[in-house]
């Protein structure tokens, strides 16, 4: 084939296949846009709005606006709060009581506080009591006993002066009633002879320094003695005068000598007459009177 009728023949062929395909729409042109992805406006805000989810299915709470569904929730928060005002005041009623009842019994656990110093107020009470009378069971006692009686003859008195005639001596004897000695016991004897019709005589106590002796349990102690003159004796004969007769005691518990025990006594002593014995022996017979305490007596 000549060469000229080449190239006809490819112009030919170049045209129908340019024939064949079809022309550019505005369809095209939308769909090439689509495969370019152009970026999309952002849909309105409403149109992304979803109920509220996981809250109660009322649909107070699915209302297409939210601040319609929020006043519908305070509203109904609301009418519930005014529900459980009952509730509140059963509640402050409630509270009250376990007030008033905490209450009492804070005045109940006082008063038996109260109950329970006063019973151990009394407990150390009885435990005193018990402790004295122990110690009052064990302590020394040193009380009076009597006293002896002895004539004598022609007394010598201060400066060799002698009184002739019969005068008599008289000593306080005591006991050691108690459980334990009396330790550092000192006694003072005093004597004076009045008239009958004469009030009973005051004395003083007044000890006499650097005389003190033990006087163990049961045991017997005595006096100083005391001289009654011949003209004394014979005015008692006569029942004209009496004689008073003091007596003191200062004595300690062995091991204890803070606490001092004291006891003090006063007599009245008179002449009763004379006893004979068997064998004949006269001797004077005396009447004492104990008349309690001058000073302290313990």
């Amino acid at each position: 084939m000549p060469r000229g009728y080449r190239g006809i023949i490819l112009a030919l062929f170049g045209w129908l296949i340019l024939a064949g395909a079809s022309p550019p729409t505005d369809q095209n042109r939308q769909t090439q846009t689509g495969n370019q992805q152009a970026p999309s406006k952002p849909e309105p805000l409403a149109l992304k709005y979803a109920p509220y989810s996981g809250y109660d299915p009322d649909p107070c709470y699915k209302h297409p606006d939210h601040e319609s569904a929020d006043l519908c929730a305070q509203w109904r928060a609301a009418i519930a709060a005014e529900k459980t005002t009952g509730l509140t005041i059963w509640a402050n009623w409630i509270a009250g009581g376990s007030a008033i009842f905490s209450f009492i019994s804070i005045v109940l656990v006082w008063l038996a506080l109260r109950q329970s110093d006063a019973s151990l107020g009394l407990t150390r009470d009885a435990l005193e009591h018990a402790r004295n009378v122990a110690r009052a069971e064990l302590r020394p006692w040193l009380t009076f006993t009597g006293f002896k009686s002895e004539e004598f003859s022609d007394g010598i008195g201060e400066g060799g002066r002698v009184y002739p005639g019969t005068g008599v001596q008289i000593q306080i004897m005591f006991t050691n009633s108690g459980k334990t000695p009396a330790v550092r016991a000192a006694v003072y004897n005093e004597m004076r002879v009045e008239p009958v019709s004469a009030p009973r005589p005051t004395f003083q106590a007044a000890m006499a320094a650097g005389w003190e002796s033990t006087v163990g349990p049961g045991m017997l102690g005595t006096g100083t003695r005391l001289i009654v003159m011949p003209e004394d004796y014979d005015a008692m004969r006569n029942h004209t005068s009496v004689c008073w007769v003091y007596m003191y005691i200062e004595y300690y518990e062995p091991g204890d000598y803070k606490s001092k025990y004291t006891t003090e006594n006063c007599l009245q002593i008179s002449y009763a007459g004379i006893a004979v014995d068997p064998s004949g022996v006269e001797t004077p017979r005396f009447s004492a009177i104990p008349e309690g305490a001058q000073n302290n007596l313990t």
